[in-house]
């Protein structure tokens, strides 16, 4: 074999090693899609029974907050002090804005507004949170009782 046939051997085998690299480049990219197609689903019944979990907690907390089951007393608790707390916090986001909460429907109300413009509900004279003010905390007189 002489000096050019040894080259387009060599160049044949080079070529053939290529494409069976290709090949194998090609099929884990395949793999790889498919994995993370795969993994896409999963994630999404994952989703779906998140969903479905939290859906029932609230119909429970719905159908059951005034007379839970014992296991389920602590759980029911935490979600009505987080609902306080973010009350809370609303109405203090209302008030940077000059606004309040409605009590309704918790959207926030211009000051001056008469009525709620998501609900439509009648508001009182609105409470303003002065977020400059110090916070107190009521301590009852023991001595009166």
């Amino acid at each position: 074999m002489d000096f050019k046939d040894k080259i387009f051997k060599l160049g044949g085998d080079v070529r053939n090693s290529a494409g069976k690299l290709a090949g194998e480049a090609v099929d884990g990219a395949k793999k790889a899609a498919e994995k993370v197609k795969i993994n896409a689903a999963i994630s999404k019944s994952e989703t779906a029974i998140k969903d479905a979990y939290i859906a029932i907690g609230k119909k429970y907390e719905e159908l059951h907050s005034n007379d839970p089951e014992r296991v389920f007393v602590s759980f029911l608790d935490i979600i009505e002090k987080e609902k306080a707390n973010i009350a809370s916090l609303n109405g203090e986001l209302a008030a940077v804005d000059n606004a309040t909460v409605c009590k309704k429907c918790g959207k926030y109300v211009q000051q001056g507004q008469k009525f709620c413009p998501s609900c439509g509900a009648r508001q009182d004279e609105p409470e303003f949170i002065d977020l400059n003010a110090e916070k107190s905390i009521p301590v009852s007189d023991d001595s009166e009782q």
